[in-house]
């Protein structure tokens, strides 16, 4: 099964996910973070994606969830 690497991004809120678990979060996730998770991963083995976190329930929870299969996204 191939890693995936998720940015999520909420208004001016991000959060990065590595295989469904967050690994840092902040107004901006840098390129450093995203390198620290790829370097961790077989190359050409995983999927990278940017998906929109609902506004609202960002701003209501606080911060990002420990499990990406807690994050609400704008498209259900």
């Amino acid at each position: 099964m191939a890693d995936s690497i998720i940015l999520a991004d909420g208004d001016d809120w991000e959060g990065l996910y590595f295989n469904g678990v967050l690994i840092t979060e902040g107004h901006r996730v840098t390129i450093k973070d995203v390198v620290m998770v790829i370097q961790n991963v077989e190359p050409a083995n995983f999927s990278y994606e940017e998906k929109e976190a609902d506004s609202k329930w960002l701003a209501d929870e606080g911060s990002f969830p420990m499990s990406i299969e807690d994050v609400r996204w704008t498209n259900g």
